[in-house]
């Protein structure tokens, strides 16, 4: 099998994005680099271009245990939160400053990882994006951004990048196991119980012996006889002795660091147990003894045990109307972009200004779109315009919208969704069936477009739609060149 040739500048972000995607997929050995320029090239047919692209061909060489539907997404709304996260890569994480660090640390509140519960392209990618600016942050701002410091921590532990990027200086909490375990318990009772009731035995035993003695000496039988009495009373005294010892043996973990290294072998099992994320749902639940057998239960006409307390079920909680996501949500509207220009800080973006119809004048919007449509077609061109995100920084600039696009799953074609002719700018854009007013500002903490995202899909024909409702105006439907894509 030929390896893979990837052109690539070796110094750059670019190659240590692949390098750890090829480590973590287990490939080095089928991919091969050489001298290159910042943007990388990998010989894929007539050749593939972009460390998206190119890290997402190497996720379907990975072997068996890390396939490619864990690192791409295993649903539909996952893949198209890694896209999300991939796209972000080249705009807001291009140039990385502590506000860029402060809104990845509040998306990380609620979440372990970036998209689902394993490891995926978004979280590698990500990571070599910020991993210089946390290895560089103080212990101060490291407490304050404890979700990414976590993050960060885990992607490095969980890739084996150790020989790739250095650690972060995370403080891990110690475990200090309770100090009761360190007092002696009721089976250390037991066992001084069953020496006494051993020595109690032999006592009988010699006793036995005694008195076999004097009775053969008294009653002058035959000496047969006696050795019988010595034999039986030697078996019972044997019999007594291997009871102790087998009692012995199953109370072995009985003292107060045999207990403490059997509670640190549970808590290291409950931990793998979480690290290799095990449905518990699905595990049945069993009463931890400290590696003891618990009593058995009284038989019938016994003593009565207390009845164990019932243990209190959690409340369930309410599920919050502003889970529930619908489209009547975004506030999509028709655009103009009267003023276009290159971003002054990234060479992927474009600085536009949009006329929405609003009357503080057109809007700031900046959008990954150099390297798909040129400055000539961007100026002049009728757009749909998503105008309630979170307004934020981009490589320093601010943008107050987002502009929605078809693309095709690896995000290496995209064009606008553009309205028909004679629709007003500044006109929402409607759904069939679908009523509802708009969120004033999308919440990013509740990911309410990226829950929507993977519905809005364009048709066989190219009509941009959501659950196959057409995005409809007072014209008809918009459309995009960009067929059976995704828009974002």
């Amino acid at each position: 099998m030929s390896k893979l040739l990837i052109k690539v500048d070796l110094d750059s972000s670019a190659y240590q994005s692949i390098s750890l995607v090829s480590h973590y997929c287990a490939v080095n050995s089928l991919i091969e680099y050489a001298p290159g320029d910042a943007e990388p090239v990998a010989s894929v047919g007539e050749g593939i271009t972009g460390v998206n692209t190119i890290c997402k061909h190497i996720a379907s060489m990975a072997t068996q245990a890390i396939n490619a539907e864990q690192l791409l997404g295993k649903s539909v709304e996952d893949q198209a939160q890694v896209d999300e996260w991939l796209s972000r890569c080249s705009t807001s994480f291009a140039k990385v400053t502590f506000e860029t660090l402060k809104e990845l640390n509040a998306v990380l509140e609620s979440r372990t990882l970036l998209v689902g519960a394993q490891v995926t392209l978004a979280d590698l990618i990500v990571f070599v994006a910020v991993h210089p600016a946390v290895t560089g942050l103080s212990p101060v701002d490291l407490d304050v951004l404890c979700n990414i410091a976590r993050w960060t921590d885990y992607v490095h532990y969980a890739s084996c990048a150790h020989d790739l990027f250095k650690p972060v200086n995370v403080k891990k909490a110690m475990f200090a196991p309770p100090a009761e375990l360190f007092a002696p318990g009721p089976a250390a009772a037991s066992k001084a119980d069953g020496k006494a009731a051993a020595g109690k035995a032999d006592g009988k035993a010699t006793a036995g012996k005694a008195d076999g003695k004097a009775a053969s000496k008294d009653a002058k039988v035959n000496s047969k006889d006696v050795a019988k009495g010595e034999k039986a009373a030697e078996s019972a005294a044997a019999k007594s002795s291997a009871e102790q010892k087998e009692k012995e043996a199953s109370t072995s973990k009985d003292t107060p660091a045999e207990a403490a290294a059997d509670c640190i072998l549970h808590l290291h099992a409950h931990l793998t147990f979480r690290y290799l994320s095990v449905d518990y749902a699905a595990v049945e639940t069993v009463g931890f003894t400290g590696g003891r057998q618990e009593k058995p239960a009284a038989a019938e006409g016994g003593k009565k045990e207390k009845k164990e307390k019932k243990e209190k079920k959690p409340k369930e909680m309410p599920t919050k109307k502003e889970e529930e996501v619908s489209v009547s949500m975004l506030d999509i509207r028709v655009g103009l972009i009267t003023e276009v220009e290159k971003h002054p800080n990234a060479d992927s973006l474009y600085v536009e200004k949009i006329d929405l119809g609003e009357a503080s004048g057109p809007r700031q919007v900046v959008s990954g779109l150099v390297k798909f449509i040129s400055e000539d077609r961007m100026k002049g061109a009728r757009v749909l315009v998503l105008a309630n995100v979170k307004p934020g920084n981009m490589r320093d600039v601010k943008s107050f919208g987002m502009v929605l696009c078809g693309s095709n799953e690896e995000h290496t074609q995209v064009d606008f969704v553009v309205p028909p002719e004679g629709v007003p700018v500044g006109e929402r854009v409607t759904f069939d069936g679908i009523e509802g007013a708009p969120e004033e500002v999308l919440n990013p903490k509740k990911k309410q477009f990226e829950k929507i995202a993977p519905d809005l899909k364009t048709s066989a024909d190219g009509v941009a739609t959501y659950k196959g409702i057409p995005f409809n105006t007072s014209k008809g439907a918009c459309v995009c060149t960009m067929k059976g894509a995704f828009i974002k």
